[in-house]
């Protein structure tokens, strides 16, 4: 039987192994030092926010927006690191609270002011027009859209016609968050509204009659009616040549039941 022999390792090998774990272990001493370290500066007063500013609200208490970032500022992050930290706190986390809390508010912004301050600045939306269900027909069913045709809040009740009126129908239950047109739709319908003014018509309100069609009222007091799918651009121009026309004078506007649009070139009316 032949018996083989053990080498031991060589005492240069023996070396360059308590060199490489020596290396292993100081790294792994310097990574737990670093950590206990960020752990301990954390914690510094002078790096954790005490105060915080508030602008751009008119409707929304400063209050209840700081009450918001102080909650969730509070608390520490794995039980070591607090929230608070000028570095650490949850800045998108916070901005995204505040705009599902308040629909009101259409853009939000924190931004580090100091090591200990941070300010929350806002754009609330602004009361453009009111979208009222259909479902409900009383004065407490309406809500206020901005610009963009979203719904942002409940509305007061209004005498006259302070704002244009929307009226129809959600699939949601839930009003206040949706919005009621798509909003290049809502902005082409607002210039639609706006342009005729400029033939003498002063729209106060849109019915949603059905899926296909839409019926204007008027402050004169007449109804305009149209289609969903209609062009735009080509009921204006038709409204015009009517309304400019020779034949149509203002006691017929005062007088007017309805016009209707909705068959191409061919217009409909009724006189009261």
């Amino acid at each position: 039987m032949i018996r083989r022999k053990h080498h031991r390792p060589s005492k240069l090998t023996q070396k360059r192994r308590k060199v490489f774990l020596f290396k292993i272990g100081g790294g792994v001493f310097s990574i737990i030092a670093l950590f206990v370290g960020l752990v301990y500066v954390s914690q510094f007063e002078e790096f954790n926010i005490s105060d915080i500013s508030v602008d751009g609200n008119s409707t929304i208490a400063e209050k209840s927006i700081k009450g918001i970032v102080e909650e969730k500022i509070s608390g520490k992050f794995l039980f070591l690191f607090p929230k608070s930290n000028i570095l650490l706190y949850p800045r998108t986390d916070i901005e995204a609270t505040l705009l599902e809390a308040y629909k009101g508010i259409k853009e939000i912004n924190i931004a580090f002011e100091d090591l200990q301050s941070i300010s929350v600045t806002m754009d609330e939306r602004k009361p453009f027009a009111l979208w009222c269900d259909k479902e409900v027909i009383d004065e407490e069913s309406c809500y206020f859209l901005d610009e963009d045709g979203f719904i942002f809040t409940k509305a007061p009740s209004f005498s006259g016609n302070v704002y244009f009126r929307y009226f129809s129908i959600l699939s949601s239950d839930e009003h206040v968050g949706q919005q009621f047109m798509e909003k290049t739709e809502f902005q082409e319908m607002t210039f639609f509204l706006l342009s005729l003014s400029d033939i003498g018509l002063t729209p106060v309100a849109l019915d949603e009659v059905d899926d296909a069609d839409y019926e204007m009222h008027l402050e004169e007091g007449g109804k305009i009616f149209f289609g969903q799918k209609q062009n735009l651009s080509f009921v204006f121009d038709s409204i015009q040549s009517v309304f400019d026309s020779d034949e149509f004078n203002e006691e017929d506007l005062f007088n007017l039941d309805y016009a209707d649009f909705r068959f191409g070139n061919k217009v409909y009316f009724k006189f009261k």
